[in-house]
């Protein structure tokens, strides 16, 4: 059902019956975990609390489900905004992980130090990334999550260096392009901000990232910032190209009628509106983001910021940050 029908309504069901009946049986197998994967990729942030908390302590699951149980639950306090109770799960994680190396565990290092960045450890953050950063084993994606945490820690020169090595390590991860592009837009080096930008949405796969998270089917923030970087170059032309390009990719989301892509959808709908805002066209709002009202205030300030509404801005932004959101260098 999950995987070749992509009903993920239908697996939960299935899986909670297990839990229910056969529960020694369930943890065993890493059900709770799988339910709680699935939850995270809906942005159902109280769901995973609710079953990981119910099963994370029980003595039939193994310490390598218990660890990948802990990952998903720091996740999900972090985007409820409780990043004390986020950090002692991801902590607990990183103790359980059945080993101490390779890119698995490094992500998990990754995951810890934007937590702890969250929780105001900026040193012990920092430390996390560098370790990371400095690995024997480390891959371009883990490479690329230490950067992107270097650069939320304000240490945007680190940061280059660390994605220019995951970029020299496979040129072909489209993420890594993503955050080279936003160094240049910091720097206003426009033209390269552009390409780099315009290169990250061509090699990232549409499968990728998280919708609740400002990514939906893709890099549809890649593009769309490209399209800025053109504007503030002057490049009228270009930039309508790639907005285009942009409007064309959020229709296709945005028709799509399945339960996963409920998130891609308002995402998408957020960019075309943004778009049209920057063409300065006349844009419809989307409607309310139900189950992360977080991510729901963030973007729609982007939207009422470009369409030039700053007071509603300013006032969702902070809604935004109060319920939790991070990134604040980022924003």
């Amino acid at each position: 059902a999950f995987v070749v029908l992509q009903q993920p309504s239908v697996a939960l069901h299935d899986w909670n019956a297990l839990l229910q009946f056969y529960p020694t049986y369930a943890q065993e197998l890493g059900i709770p975990g799988l339910v709680a994967e699935t939850f995270l990729a809906q942005g159902r942030w109280d769901q995973i609390i609710l079953v990981a908390e119910a099963h994370v302590e029980s003595p039939s699951l193994p310490d390598a489900e218990r660890a990948r149980l802990s990952s998903l639950l720091s996740q999900a306090f972090r985007r409820k905004g409780e990043f004390d109770r986020a950090l002692r799960e991801a902590q607990r994680a990183m103790r359980l992980w059945p080993t101490r190396e390779g890119p698995a565990f490094l992500h998990q290092r990754t995951i810890l130090g934007r937590i702890e960045l969250d929780a105001g450890r900026q040193d012990q953050a920092v430390a996390e990334f560098e370790a990371v950063a400095q690995a024997r084993d480390a891959d371009a994606t883990n490479l690329t999550n230490a950067a992107w945490g270097l650069y939320m820690a304000g240490d945007t020169e680190r940061a280059a260096a660390v994605v220019h090595q995951a970029l020299r390590q496979d040129a072909s991860y489209g993420n890594a392009s993503h955050l080279r592009g936003w160094l240049e837009l910091a720097r206003h080096d426009y033209a390269a901000a552009a390409a780099s930008l315009l290169l990250a949405s061509e090699r990232t796969p549409r499968h990728f990232g998280n919708p609740y998270q400002g990514l939906a089917s893709g890099d549809l923030a890649a593009l769309y910032y490209a399209g800025v970087a053109y504007q503030k170059l002057g490049a009228a032309d270009q930039a309508k190209a790639a907005f285009e390009r942009l409007r064309e990719q959020c229709r296709k989301i945005a028709e799509r009628s399945d339960e996963e892509a409920v998130a891609a959808r308002w995402q998408a709908q957020n960019f075309l509106a943004r778009t049209a805002a920057r063409l300065r066209q006349p844009s419809s709002e989307p409607p309310r983001l139900e189950g992360d009202d977080t991510t729901y205030f963030v973007q729609t300030a982007r939207l009422h910021a470009v369409q030039g509404r700053r007071e509603a801005a300013m006032r969702e932004l902070a809604q935004g940050v109060a319920l939790g959101h991070g990134e604040l260098r980022h924003i």
